[in-house]
């Protein structure tokens, strides 16, 4: 795999990266991260439960979850 195609896949951290501050920054910033994954991982769970198909989903999913990332 070249640089290039791992520099184009992680494109999607932001420039302006909140670094935390203390031990429980990090716990804070860690867990909230959990239940945003969580969140973003129910959410498609019932798109596709739905029937919407699974590419559709992840689309609606980053779109609604992670459009601040961009």
């Amino acid at each position: 795999m070249s640089t290039k195609a791992i520099n184009a896949a992680l494109d999607f951290m932001p420039s302006d990266v909140h670094r935390p501050r203390g031990v429980m920054d990090s716990v804070k910033s860690f867990f909230a991260a959990v239940r945003q994954g969580l969140d973003a991982a129910h959410e498609y769970n019932r798109l596709t439960a739905r029937g919407v198909a699974p590419q559709k989903a992840v689309q609606i999913v980053f779109d609604s979850h992670f459009a601040d990332r961009r």
